[in-house]
């Protein structure tokens, strides 16, 4: 007997990479970056992931963007320069230099 399933889901977050003020509860935090993946099971223990998405969330109620191609990677950039200017890696200026050379939506 096997026992197979799909739709489990595992999620990674990046944490805060975007300020922006959210259009559902007009917030201005940083909106966090994660990854979702949907997989396909075999004794319960996710073996084949059959779905992967990237999205954009507000901190603070959940609603977002998917993201799609290189806004992935933009997205990933802007993580890690929102990350090294909260843990005071570089300057206020140098962050919003970083944040306007990476635009996210084209």
């Amino acid at each position: 007997m096997i026992i197979f399933g799909w739709g489990h889901q595992t999620r990674k977050g990046y944490g805060p990479t975007l300020p922006l003020t959210c259009p559902n509860c007009n917030n201005k935090v940083f909106w966090h970056l994660s990854h979702l993946r949907v997989w396909l099971t075999l004794f319960f223990i996710p073996v084949i992931p059959y779905e992967s998405r990237y999205y954009l969330l507000c901190e603070i109620c959940s609603q977002g963007v998917e993201l799609i191609g290189s806004q992935i990677d933009k997205a990933k950039q802007l993580n890690q320069a929102t990350t090294s200017f909260l843990n005071n890696e570089i300057t206020q200026e140098q962050y919003k230099m970083a944040i306007t050379d990476t635009p996210l939506l084209d």
